[in-house]
C-alpha cells in the first residue's frame, strides 16, 4: 500500500513541475452534463452540504449528515458502527457515490459512515427520491454524493490539522498538493486513536463508563488527474484504510472482548476525452475489502472479504444547445470467500443506462432508463420522468418513477439464512416540490418543500427462523411525507449571520405482509422517527465565527408492533473558531462542545450515547 502511494505521489509530483503547457483549461468547460444538473437540484429534492468547514475535520460523514440534515443515523457510538436511515428506508437502500461508483459493500448493501473521514472530502450532495437510474443498483430512498474537488489555484499547499479531545481523543490529519496547467495531485492522510472510554446514565440513572470502545484508525488517500493533451485527462485515485475498533457491550450486556478489523483498499481511474459537445469516458475501480468480526467470549471469528471489479463506459453529449444526452453501460463482478458461505460466491451485473434532458426557457424535462442483466437474467426496466419550471423566479419540480434494488450476496448465499429464491424489491417512487430565492438589499432567504411517496413491494429482511434468522421478502412499505429547508444570510457592517433549517416529517408504514402477521399492519416502521429538525446558526465577527447545532429527534419504534420506543430528544452543540495569519499562513484554531444540554439518548436501544463532553483542535495551511 506505501508503495503505491509513494509512487503515484511522486511522479504526479514529477509531471507538475516538469510540463507547463495550459491544456488543461479546455477541459473545464464541459459543465452541463445531466449527472451535475440533478446533482444541482433542479428536478428533486436536495441537500447541499458544501464547504463543510475545517473544524469538522476530525469527524466522519456520519456525523456531518447526522447534525446537517433530517437522515436518521444509527450508531453503537462515537467512531463505531453506524448506518443511515432515509426517508424511512433501511440502509442498504440509501447509495454511496463517489466518482460516479457505488461504495456499498456488496457483501451487506451498506456503508458503515463512521469509517470514512470527513478530511478526505469537501462537500456531499444528498438526492432524495429521484429513482437513481443514474448510479445503478439501490438507492430506492436517497443517493449521497461525495466530493473532493481540486483547487484550481496553481501552486502547492501542506495543509495539517490536530485535534483532542474527550474520551481520548487524538485526531490528525495531513494533506499536500500540487496544482498547474498540467498536472493536479494531492495525497491526504488521516489517523485517529480514539480511548472512548464515554460516560452514559446505565438504566439505574447512575453514571457509568463505557468500556470496548477504542478506535484506531489510518486512512490513505491520493489523487492525481493529468492532462495528457488539449482533449484527455487521466484521473487516479487510491483511498485504502486500516480501521481497528472495539465494539462495546449494550446496557444488558456481560464482559465482552468483540472486536471488528477492517482492512480497505479501493482504486478508481477514469480517462476523459472532450470533442465540441461530446465527452467519452472510460471508468474503472476496483475494491479490496476485508472484514473481520472477533468475539473470543462467545468464540464468534468471521472473515468477510470481497472484491469488486467495476468498468464503465459513458458518452455524454450536448446536442442544439438544449438536449443533453447520456448513455452508460456498466459491469461490476463482486466475489467473496467468507466463512460463512458454502463456497466462493460471485455476482456478475450489467447495466445499461439512458438519460435526456431537454430544456426550452424556463422549462426542463428528464427522462431516464435503466436496463439490468443479473447473473445473465434480464430484469424489469426501470424509468423515470421529471420536469422543472420556473415561474417568477420560483422552482417548480415533479417526479416520478419505477425503482428497483436487487438483494446482496449475504441476503442470496449467507449460511445459515441466506435466500436464494429472494426477489428484488421494487416500486414506484414520486415527489412534488418548490424551491424559491429572493435577496433584499444585504439579505438572501431561500426556501424548498417537497412531498413525497414511494412505494416498496418485496421488501427485504432478516426474520427470526427455527434456530437462525433468515432474509424474506416479507412486507409493502408506504412512505410518505414532507420536507422543508429553509436558509438565512445577512450581513450588517463587520456582522454575518447564516441561518439553516431543515424539517421532515415521515410515515413508513406496512401495508401488507407475507407472513400472516395481520396486527403489524399500518403500523410505522421500527427506528423511523415521525418528526426530525436539524438548525445550525453560525455569527461571524471579522475572524470570529461562532456555531450553535441543533438536532430535535422524535421517539422511534423499537418494535414492529410499535409497543416499545425510544424516547424524543434534543441535541445542542457550540462551536467556537478563529482565524487568523502567521506570516500569511492561514490558522484556525477551534474549540467545540458536544451533547451542550447534557442529554441521556439512544440511537439505538441499549447503546447509550455519551454526555457532554468538548474538543480543542488546530489547523494550518500553507501556500507556496
Amino acid at each position: 500500500m506505501k508503495r503505491i502511494i509513494f509512487i503515484l505521489f511522486v511522479l504526479s509530483t514529477y509531471l507538475s513541475h516538469s510540463q507547463t503547457n495550459d491544456s488543461i483549461s479546455s477541459l473545464k468547460t464541459f459543465t452541463k452534463t445531466t449527472n451535475k444538473i440533478i446533482k444541482n437540484g433542479k428536478f428533486s429534492h436536495t441537500n447541499h452540504i458544501k464547504e463543510i468547514s475545517q473544524i469538522r475535520n476530525n469527524e466522519n460523514i456520519g456525523d456531518i449528515l447526522q447534525s446537517q440534515s433530517t437522515n436518521y443515523l444509527k450508531s453503537y457510538g462515537p467512531g463505531n458502527l453506524s448506518s443511515i436511515s432515509s426517508r424511512g428506508g433501511n440502509a442498504q437502500q440509501t447509495s454511496f457515490i463517489y466518482k460516479d461508483f457505488i461504495l456499498n459493500n456488496p457483501l451487506n448493501g451498506i456503508v458503515d459512515l463512521s469509517s470514512i473521514p470527513m478530511a478526505f472530502f469537501n462537500s456531499m450532495n444528498i438526492i432524495y427520491g429521484l429513482p437513481s437510474s443514474n448510479w445503478g443498483n439501490g438507492g430506492l430512498a436517497s443517493a449521497v454524493i461525495l466530493e473532493n474537488n481540486f483547487d484550481n489555484k496553481p501552486g502547492r499547499f501542506i495543509e495539517y490539522g490536530n485535534t483532542f479531545g474527550s474520551f481520548g481523543q487524538k485526531t490528525n490529519y495531513l494533506k499536500l498538493g500540487s496544482n498547474n496547467a498540467k498536472v493536479q495531485n494531492q495525497i491526504k492522510i488521516y489517523k485517529q486513536n480514539f480511548t472512548n472510554n464515554y460516560t452514559y446514565y446505565n438504566q439505574n440513572s447512575e453514571i457509568q463508563e463505557q468500556i470496548n470502545s477504542g478506535i484506531n484508525h489510518l486512512a490513505v488517500m491520493a489523487e492525481s488527474k493529468v492532462s495528457l493533451n488539449k482533449k484527455t485527462s487521466l484521473n487516479v485515485v487510491y483511498f485504502g484504510q486500516k480501521l481497528d475498533r472495539e465494539i462495546p457491550p449494550s446496557l444488558f450486556e456481560g464482559l465482552t472482548n468483540a472486536k471488528q478489523l477492517d482492512n480497505n483498499h479501493r482504486v478508481f481511474l477514469d480517462i476523459t476525452n472532450i470533442r465540441n459537445k461530446s465527452k467519452w469516458s472510460f471508468k474503472s475501480a476496483f475494491y479490496d475489502e476485508k472484514n473481520t468480526y472477533i468475539d473470543s467470549v462467545r468464540s464468534i471469528n468471521g472473515y468477510n472479504p470481497s472484491k469488486s471489479f467495476i468498468n464503465q463506459l459513458e458518452f455524454k453529449t450536448i446536442y442544439q444547445n438544449n438536449h443533453n444526452l447520456t448513455f452508460n453501460l456498466t459491469n461490476s463482478n463482486s466475489s467473496s470467500s467468507a466463512l460463512n458461505f458454502e463456497g466462493p460466491v460471485q455476482l456478475n451485473r450489467s447495466a445499461l443506462t439512458g438519460s435526456h434532458i431537454h430544456k426550452k426557457n424556463n422549462f426542463q424535462q428528464l427522462i431516464n432508463f435503466r436496463i439490468v442483466l443479473n447473473n445473465g437474467e434480464i430484469m424489469p426496466l426501470t424509468y423515470s420522468y421529471a420536469l422543472s419550471k420556473t415561474i417568477n423566479n420560483k422552482l417548480l419540480f415533479l417526479n416520478f418513477g419505477r425503482v428497483f434494488r436487487l438483494p446482496s450476496i449475504n441476503d442470496l448465499y449467507w449460511d445459515p439464512g441466506g435466500n436464494i429464491e429472494l426477489s428484488p424489491e421494487n416500486g414506484y417512487s414520486s415527489d412534488v416540490g418548490i424551491k424559491w430565492c429572493k435577496k433584499v438589499n444585504k439579505t438572501i432567504i431561500k426556501f424548498s418543500s417537497s412531498v413525497y411517496s414511494r412505494w416498496i413491494d418485496n421488501w427485504i429482511q432478516w426474520q427470526p427462523r427455527a434456530n437462525y434468522w433468515s432474509a424474506m421478502n416479507i412486507k409493502k412499505v408506504w412512505s410518505r411525507g414532507i420536507e422543508t429547508q429553509t436558509s438565512f444570510f445577512t450581513k450588517v457592517r463587520s456582522f454575518s449571520i447564516q441561518f439553516n433549517l431543515n424539517t421532515s416529517y415521515n410515515m413508513s408504514t406496512n401495508t401488507g405482509l407475507f407472513n400472516g402477521e395481520e396486527s403489524l399492519l399500518n403500523k410505522q416502521l421500527m427506528y423511523t422517527p415521525f418528526y426530525k429538525t436539524v438548525a445550525n446558526t453560525t455569527i461571524s465577527y471579522k475572524n470570529l465565527n461562532l456555531t450553535y447545532l441543533h438536532n430535535y429527534t422524535g421517539y422511534r419504534f423499537t418494535s414492529s408492533d410499535n409497543q416499545s420506543y425510544l424516547p424524543a430528544f434534543h441535541l445542542g452543540r457550540l462551536y467556537l473558531s478563529s482565524d487568523f495569519l502567521i506570516r500569511n499562513q492561514h490558522v484556525k484554531i477551534f474549540y467545540k462542545l458536544n451533547n451542550l444540554y447534557n442529554t441521556d439518548y439512544q440511537l439505538i436501544i441499549n447503546r447509550p450515547m455519551p454526555l457532554i463532553n468538548q474538543e480543542i483542535g488546530i489547523n494550518i495551511k500553507i501556500n507556496k
